[in-house]
Protein backbone atom coordinates (compact mmCIF):
# COMPACT_ATOMS: atom_id res chain seq x y z
CA UNK A 1 0.00 0.00 0.00
CA UNK A 2 3.10 2.24 0.32
CA UNK A 3 1.46 4.31 3.06
CA UNK A 4 -1.19 5.69 0.68
CA UNK A 5 -4.69 5.23 2.07
CA UNK A 6 -8.15 6.13 0.90
CA UNK A 7 -11.63 6.59 2.34
CA UNK A 8 -13.17 4.90 -0.72
CA UNK A 9 -14.08 1.20 -0.75
CA UNK A 10 -13.50 1.01 -4.53
CA UNK A 11 -9.87 2.00 -4.00
CA UNK A 12 -9.15 -1.09 -1.84
CA UNK A 13 -11.17 -3.43 -4.06
CA UNK A 14 -9.10 -2.23 -7.03
CA UNK A 15 -5.90 -2.75 -5.03
CA UNK A 16 -6.87 -6.39 -4.45
CA UNK A 17 -7.89 -6.93 -8.06
CA UNK A 18 -4.60 -5.57 -9.44
CA UNK A 19 -2.19 -7.05 -6.85
CA UNK A 20 -0.28 -9.81 -8.67
CA UNK A 21 1.02 -11.18 -5.34
CA UNK A 22 -2.46 -12.40 -4.39
CA UNK A 23 -3.59 -15.71 -5.82
CA UNK A 24 -7.09 -16.06 -7.31
CA UNK A 25 -8.54 -17.98 -4.37
CA UNK A 26 -7.49 -15.37 -1.81
CA UNK A 27 -8.42 -12.53 -4.18
CA UNK A 28 -12.01 -13.79 -4.27
CA UNK A 29 -12.06 -14.09 -0.49
CA UNK A 30 -10.74 -10.55 0.02
CA UNK A 31 -13.22 -9.01 -2.42
CA UNK A 32 -16.02 -10.93 -0.70
CA UNK A 33 -14.82 -9.70 2.71
CA UNK A 34 -14.66 -6.10 1.54
CA UNK A 35 -18.16 -6.35 0.05
CA UNK A 36 -19.58 -7.65 3.34
CA UNK A 37 -17.84 -4.94 5.38
CA UNK A 38 -18.88 -2.22 2.94
CA UNK A 39 -22.52 -3.31 3.10
CA UNK A 40 -22.66 -3.58 6.90
CA UNK A 41 -20.34 -0.81 8.05
CA UNK A 42 -21.64 1.67 5.53
CA UNK A 43 -20.31 3.63 2.56
CA UNK A 44 -19.08 6.45 4.79
CA UNK A 45 -17.42 4.29 7.46
CA UNK A 46 -13.90 4.50 6.00
CA UNK A 47 -13.99 8.30 6.07
CA UNK A 48 -15.42 8.48 9.60
CA UNK A 49 -12.83 5.99 10.91
CA UNK A 50 -9.75 7.19 8.99
CA UNK A 51 -8.12 8.86 12.02
CA UNK A 52 -8.80 6.02 14.46
CA UNK A 53 -6.89 2.85 15.33
CA UNK A 54 -9.82 0.62 14.40
CA UNK A 55 -8.55 -2.97 13.80
CA UNK A 56 -10.73 -3.43 10.71
CA UNK A 57 -9.37 -0.25 9.16
CA UNK A 58 -5.79 -1.31 9.92
CA UNK A 59 -6.40 -4.75 8.40
CA UNK A 60 -7.87 -3.28 5.22
CA UNK A 61 -4.86 -0.99 4.80
CA UNK A 62 -2.41 -3.82 5.53
CA UNK A 63 -4.06 -6.34 3.24
CA UNK A 64 -1.55 -7.82 0.80
CA UNK A 65 -2.13 -11.57 0.54
CA UNK A 66 -0.06 -13.18 3.26
CA UNK A 67 -0.67 -11.72 6.71
CA UNK A 68 -2.73 -12.25 9.83
CA UNK A 69 -4.67 -9.09 8.93
CA UNK A 70 -5.97 -10.81 5.80
CA UNK A 71 -7.22 -13.81 7.75
CA UNK A 72 -8.79 -11.64 10.43
CA UNK A 73 -10.77 -9.79 7.74
CA UNK A 74 -12.07 -13.17 6.59
CA UNK A 75 -13.04 -14.18 10.13
CA UNK A 76 -14.84 -10.89 10.83
CA UNK A 77 -16.66 -10.71 7.50
CA UNK A 78 -17.76 -14.35 7.65
CA UNK A 79 -19.01 -13.84 11.21
CA UNK A 80 -21.03 -10.82 10.09
CA UNK A 81 -22.47 -12.79 7.16
CA UNK A 82 -23.62 -15.60 9.46
CA UNK A 83 -25.26 -13.17 11.90
CA UNK A 84 -26.83 -10.77 9.36
CA UNK A 85 -30.19 -12.51 9.54
CA UNK A 86 -30.30 -12.72 13.35
CA UNK A 87 -32.83 -10.44 15.01
CA UNK A 88 -31.28 -7.43 16.76
CA UNK A 89 -27.86 -8.02 15.18
CA UNK A 90 -27.53 -4.24 14.90
CA UNK A 91 -26.91 -4.19 18.68
CA UNK A 92 -23.57 -5.85 18.01
CA UNK A 93 -22.91 -4.22 14.63
CA UNK A 94 -23.22 -0.69 16.04
CA UNK A 95 -20.39 -1.53 18.47
CA UNK A 96 -18.34 -3.21 15.74
CA UNK A 97 -18.22 0.11 13.88
CA UNK A 98 -16.56 1.97 16.77
CA UNK A 99 -12.87 1.59 17.61
CA UNK A 100 -13.38 1.87 21.37
CA UNK A 101 -15.99 -0.93 21.53
CA UNK A 102 -14.69 -3.17 18.75
CA UNK A 103 -12.74 -5.68 20.85
CA UNK A 104 -15.70 -6.78 22.95
CA UNK A 105 -18.08 -6.68 19.97
CA UNK A 106 -15.67 -8.80 17.89
CA UNK A 107 -15.64 -11.43 20.64
CA UNK A 108 -19.43 -11.60 20.53
CA UNK A 109 -19.26 -11.77 16.72
CA UNK A 110 -16.98 -14.76 16.89
CA UNK A 111 -18.97 -16.70 19.48
CA UNK A 112 -22.40 -15.82 18.09
CA UNK A 113 -21.47 -16.76 14.52
CA UNK A 114 -20.15 -20.16 15.66
CA UNK A 115 -23.43 -20.90 17.39
CA UNK A 116 -25.56 -19.68 14.47
CA UNK A 117 -23.53 -21.64 11.91
CA UNK A 118 -24.13 -24.81 13.94
CA UNK A 119 -27.88 -24.40 13.77
CA UNK A 120 -28.66 -22.65 17.05
CA UNK A 121 -31.47 -20.15 17.14
CA UNK A 122 -30.04 -17.01 18.71
CA UNK A 123 -31.61 -14.17 20.57
CA UNK A 124 -29.26 -11.25 21.13
CA UNK A 125 -29.97 -9.83 24.56
CA UNK A 126 -30.45 -6.13 25.22
CA UNK A 127 -28.20 -4.86 28.01
CA UNK A 128 -29.42 -1.97 30.13
CA UNK A 129 -27.76 0.16 32.78
CA UNK A 130 -29.98 -1.22 35.53
CA UNK A 131 -30.06 -4.88 34.67
CA UNK A 132 -27.25 -7.06 33.34
CA UNK A 133 -28.27 -9.76 30.89
CA UNK A 134 -26.29 -12.47 29.09
CA UNK A 135 -25.23 -11.79 25.50
CA UNK A 136 -27.13 -14.66 23.85
CA UNK A 137 -30.04 -16.98 24.42
CA UNK A 138 -29.44 -20.15 22.40
CA UNK A 139 -31.89 -22.88 21.42
CA UNK A 140 -31.58 -25.99 19.31
CA UNK A 141 -34.43 -28.49 19.35
CA UNK A 142 -35.31 -28.72 23.08
CA UNK A 143 -31.82 -27.75 24.26
CA UNK A 144 -31.68 -24.20 25.66
CA UNK A 145 -28.90 -22.23 27.34
CA UNK A 146 -27.51 -18.71 27.82
CA UNK A 147 -24.05 -17.49 26.77
CA UNK A 148 -22.11 -14.60 28.25
CA UNK A 149 -18.96 -13.43 26.44
CA UNK A 150 -16.23 -11.49 28.22
CA UNK A 151 -13.16 -9.97 26.57
CA UNK A 152 -9.76 -10.00 28.28
CA UNK A 153 -7.27 -8.09 26.16
CA UNK A 154 -5.09 -5.39 27.73
CA UNK A 155 -4.49 -6.08 31.39
CA UNK A 156 -3.36 -3.59 34.00
CA UNK A 157 -0.59 -6.10 34.74
CA UNK A 158 0.60 -5.95 31.14
CA UNK A 159 0.49 -2.15 31.15
CA UNK A 160 2.56 -2.06 34.33
CA UNK A 161 5.04 -4.57 32.91
CA UNK A 162 5.41 -2.45 29.77
CA UNK A 163 5.93 0.63 31.92
CA UNK A 164 8.54 -1.27 33.94
CA UNK A 165 10.30 -2.32 30.75
CA UNK A 166 10.44 1.16 29.23
CA UNK A 167 11.58 2.97 32.37
CA UNK A 168 14.21 0.48 33.47
CA UNK A 169 15.62 0.00 29.98
CA UNK A 170 15.98 3.78 29.78
CA UNK A 171 17.79 3.89 33.12
CA UNK A 172 20.21 1.02 32.58
CA UNK A 173 20.74 -2.01 30.35
CA UNK A 174 22.03 -4.84 32.56
CA UNK A 175 23.29 -8.03 30.94
CA UNK A 176 21.56 -11.23 31.98
CA UNK A 177 20.70 -14.62 30.45
CA UNK A 178 17.82 -15.12 28.03
CA UNK A 179 14.81 -16.68 29.67
CA UNK A 180 14.30 -13.88 32.16
CA UNK A 181 11.04 -11.97 31.96
CA UNK A 182 9.94 -8.66 33.40
CA UNK A 183 7.24 -9.03 36.00
CA UNK A 184 4.54 -6.41 36.54
CA UNK A 185 5.33 -3.98 39.35
CA UNK A 186 3.31 -1.57 41.40
CA UNK A 187 4.29 2.09 41.15
CA UNK A 188 5.94 2.10 44.63
CA UNK A 189 8.00 -0.96 43.71
CA UNK A 190 9.09 0.60 40.43
CA UNK A 191 10.00 3.80 42.26
CA UNK A 192 12.22 1.79 44.61
CA UNK A 193 14.28 0.51 41.69
CA UNK A 194 14.48 3.89 40.01
CA UNK A 195 15.63 5.57 43.23
CA UNK A 196 18.58 3.16 43.42
CA UNK A 197 19.51 3.88 39.81
CA UNK A 198 19.09 7.66 40.25
CA UNK A 199 21.33 7.67 43.30
CA UNK A 200 24.14 5.85 41.45
CA UNK A 201 23.71 8.07 38.41
CA UNK A 202 23.98 11.23 40.52
CA UNK A 203 27.13 9.89 42.15
CA UNK A 204 28.64 9.25 38.72
CA UNK A 205 27.74 12.76 37.52
CA UNK A 206 29.51 14.23 40.57
CA UNK A 207 32.65 12.39 39.53
CA UNK A 208 32.66 9.51 41.97
CA UNK A 209 34.58 6.61 40.41
CA UNK A 210 34.06 3.65 42.75
CA UNK A 211 30.34 3.28 42.04
CA UNK A 212 28.88 -0.22 42.14
CA UNK A 213 25.30 -1.05 41.21
CA UNK A 214 24.09 -4.21 42.90
CA UNK A 215 22.85 -5.81 39.67
CA UNK A 216 21.61 -9.04 41.35
CA UNK A 217 19.50 -6.95 43.73
CA UNK A 218 18.05 -4.95 40.86
CA UNK A 219 17.32 -8.06 38.84
CA UNK A 220 15.68 -9.74 41.82
CA UNK A 221 13.40 -6.75 42.23
CA UNK A 222 12.06 -6.59 38.72
CA UNK A 223 12.78 -9.87 36.98
CA UNK A 224 11.38 -13.36 37.33
CA UNK A 225 12.62 -16.58 35.76
CA UNK A 226 10.57 -17.88 32.86
CA UNK A 227 8.79 -21.11 33.80
CA UNK A 228 8.68 -22.51 30.25
CA UNK A 229 12.06 -24.13 29.38
CA UNK A 230 11.16 -24.66 25.72
CA UNK A 231 10.47 -20.96 25.30
CA UNK A 232 13.76 -20.08 27.00
CA UNK A 233 15.67 -22.24 24.50
CA UNK A 234 13.72 -20.74 21.59
CA UNK A 235 14.62 -17.20 22.66
CA UNK A 236 18.26 -18.14 23.21
CA UNK A 237 18.44 -19.38 19.62
CA UNK A 238 16.69 -16.26 18.35
CA UNK A 239 19.01 -13.92 20.27
CA UNK A 240 22.06 -15.82 18.98
CA UNK A 241 20.94 -15.24 15.39
CA UNK A 242 20.30 -11.55 16.10
CA UNK A 243 23.78 -11.24 17.58
CA UNK A 244 25.35 -12.93 14.55
CA UNK A 245 23.90 -10.35 12.15
CA UNK A 246 24.71 -7.44 14.48
CA UNK A 247 21.21 -6.37 15.51
CA UNK A 248 21.87 -7.14 19.19
CA UNK A 249 25.26 -6.48 20.87
CA UNK A 250 27.18 -9.71 21.35
CA UNK A 251 26.74 -11.20 24.80
CA UNK A 252 23.75 -9.07 25.80
CA UNK A 253 21.04 -11.62 24.90
CA UNK A 254 18.57 -8.77 24.62
CA UNK A 255 15.76 -8.03 27.04
CA UNK A 256 12.52 -9.98 27.00
CA UNK A 257 9.63 -7.66 27.64
CA UNK A 258 6.29 -8.74 29.08
CA UNK A 259 4.59 -11.46 27.07
CA UNK A 260 0.98 -11.05 25.92
CA UNK A 261 0.02 -13.74 28.39
CA UNK A 262 1.01 -11.75 31.50
CA UNK A 263 -0.95 -13.10 34.48
CA UNK A 264 -3.75 -14.40 32.26
CA UNK A 265 -4.61 -17.21 34.64
CA UNK A 266 -4.99 -14.76 37.50
CA UNK A 267 -7.08 -12.37 35.39
CA UNK A 268 -9.33 -15.21 34.21
CA UNK A 269 -9.82 -16.24 37.82
CA UNK A 270 -10.82 -12.71 38.86
CA UNK A 271 -13.18 -12.32 35.91
CA UNK A 272 -14.93 -15.63 36.65
CA UNK A 273 -15.29 -14.67 40.30
CA UNK A 274 -16.79 -11.29 39.35
CA UNK A 275 -19.17 -12.96 36.91
CA UNK A 276 -20.31 -15.34 39.66
CA UNK A 277 -21.09 -12.49 42.07
CA UNK A 278 -23.05 -10.52 39.47
CA UNK A 279 -25.32 -13.50 38.64
CA UNK A 280 -25.54 -12.31 35.04
CA UNK A 281 -27.13 -15.60 34.01
CA UNK A 282 -30.16 -16.53 36.16
CA UNK A 283 -29.05 -19.11 38.74
CA UNK A 284 -31.85 -21.50 37.76
CA UNK A 285 -30.90 -21.43 34.06
CA UNK A 286 -28.20 -23.28 32.14
CA UNK A 287 -25.41 -21.03 30.88
CA UNK A 288 -21.91 -20.93 29.37
CA UNK A 289 -19.27 -18.30 30.14
CA UNK A 290 -16.80 -17.55 27.31
CA UNK A 291 -13.60 -15.58 27.94
CA UNK A 292 -11.88 -14.28 24.79
CA UNK A 293 -8.39 -12.92 25.41
CA UNK A 294 -4.74 -12.79 24.50
CA UNK A 295 -4.22 -16.28 25.89
CA UNK A 296 -1.34 -18.30 24.47
CA UNK A 297 -1.70 -21.82 25.83
CA UNK A 298 1.11 -23.29 23.74
CA UNK A 299 3.56 -21.49 26.01
CA UNK A 300 2.06 -22.53 29.35
CA UNK A 301 1.14 -25.67 31.20
CA UNK A 302 -2.58 -25.92 30.51
CA UNK A 303 -3.23 -28.19 33.49
CA UNK A 304 -1.58 -25.68 35.84
CA UNK A 305 -3.57 -22.87 34.21
CA UNK A 306 -6.82 -24.76 34.80
CA UNK A 307 -5.81 -25.54 38.39
CA UNK A 308 -5.60 -21.80 39.11
CA UNK A 309 -9.17 -21.07 37.97
CA UNK A 310 -10.99 -24.36 38.61
CA UNK A 311 -12.31 -23.50 42.09
CA UNK A 312 -14.02 -20.39 40.71
CA UNK A 313 -15.54 -22.51 37.93
CA UNK A 314 -16.89 -25.03 40.44
CA UNK A 315 -18.72 -22.22 42.26
CA UNK A 316 -20.81 -21.58 39.13
CA UNK A 317 -23.40 -24.25 39.85
CA UNK A 318 -25.50 -23.44 36.77
CA UNK A 319 -22.51 -23.09 34.40
CA UNK A 320 -21.27 -26.49 33.13
CA UNK A 321 -18.24 -24.99 31.36
CA UNK A 322 -16.07 -21.91 31.08
CA UNK A 323 -14.56 -21.56 27.59
CA UNK A 324 -11.29 -19.69 27.06
CA UNK A 325 -10.44 -18.66 23.46
CA UNK A 326 -6.87 -17.65 22.63
CA UNK A 327 -5.48 -14.91 20.48
CA UNK A 328 -5.19 -15.73 16.75
CA UNK A 329 -1.61 -16.46 15.70
CA UNK A 330 0.36 -17.75 12.72
CA UNK A 331 1.47 -21.34 13.31
CA UNK A 332 2.70 -24.41 11.49
CA UNK A 333 1.95 -26.86 14.29
CA UNK A 334 -0.41 -29.75 13.72
CA UNK A 335 -3.98 -29.43 15.08
CA UNK A 336 -4.39 -31.16 18.42
CA UNK A 337 -7.20 -32.15 20.80
CA UNK A 338 -6.59 -33.30 24.37
CA UNK A 339 -9.39 -34.25 26.73
CA UNK A 340 -8.82 -34.58 30.48
CA UNK A 341 -11.10 -34.92 33.49
CA UNK A 342 -11.17 -31.17 34.15
CA UNK A 343 -10.78 -29.68 30.68
CA UNK A 344 -10.69 -30.10 26.91
CA UNK A 345 -7.84 -28.48 24.95
CA UNK A 346 -8.45 -27.79 21.25
CA UNK A 347 -5.74 -26.48 18.94
CA UNK A 348 -7.09 -25.84 15.43
CA UNK A 349 -6.86 -23.61 12.35
CA UNK A 350 -9.23 -20.90 11.16
CA UNK A 351 -8.67 -19.53 7.67
CA UNK A 352 -5.25 -20.28 6.22
CA UNK A 353 -2.35 -20.32 8.64
CA UNK A 354 -4.17 -18.65 11.53
CA UNK A 355 -4.45 -20.88 14.56
CA UNK A 356 -6.47 -20.52 17.72
CA UNK A 357 -6.49 -22.47 20.96
CA UNK A 358 -9.52 -23.21 23.08
CA UNK A 359 -9.68 -24.54 26.62
CA UNK A 360 -13.07 -25.78 27.81
CA UNK A 361 -12.95 -26.01 31.60
CA UNK A 362 -15.45 -28.58 32.83
CA UNK A 363 -17.57 -27.94 35.90
CA UNK A 364 -18.08 -31.39 37.41
CA UNK A 365 -20.28 -29.88 40.13
CA UNK A 366 -22.80 -28.20 37.84
CA UNK A 367 -26.37 -29.03 38.83
CA UNK A 368 -27.33 -29.54 35.17
CA UNK A 369 -26.29 -32.52 33.06
CA UNK A 370 -24.28 -31.45 30.05
CA UNK A 371 -22.72 -33.10 27.00
CA UNK A 372 -19.31 -31.48 26.52
CA UNK A 373 -19.18 -32.66 22.92
CA UNK A 374 -21.72 -29.89 22.24
CA UNK A 375 -19.02 -27.31 22.92
CA UNK A 376 -16.13 -29.33 21.53
CA UNK A 377 -17.83 -29.57 18.12
CA UNK A 378 -18.12 -25.76 17.95
CA UNK A 379 -14.33 -25.43 17.94
CA UNK A 380 -13.20 -28.41 15.88
CA UNK A 381 -13.75 -26.72 12.52
CA UNK A 382 -10.56 -26.13 10.56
Amino acid sequence: MSGIYSDNWKYYINKVQTNIEIDDKRRKQFIKSLAVLRKNLGEDWLRKSKDTNHPILWSIRAMHGDASSDNLLSIWSNSITVLEGVSDFDKILNRVKKADSFESAASELEVGSRLASHGYMLKIEQKTAREKKPDFFCKKNKFEFFVEVKTLMTADETKRANKTSMQIMTACRPIFPAGIMLKPLSDPHLEEIQSILREKTEQAIKGKTDIEVDIPKILKLYLVADDAPDRVEKYKRWYSKQEEIGIIPKGSHGLMGPIDNTRQDYRAKIRINTFRREKQIPVDKLGILVLVGNFSFWSVNVESFVDVIIEEVYELRNIPAVVLISTKIFSDRKPNVVEKENFIYIDSYRYGDIKEEVVIVKNRFCKFKFDYDVLKNLFLET
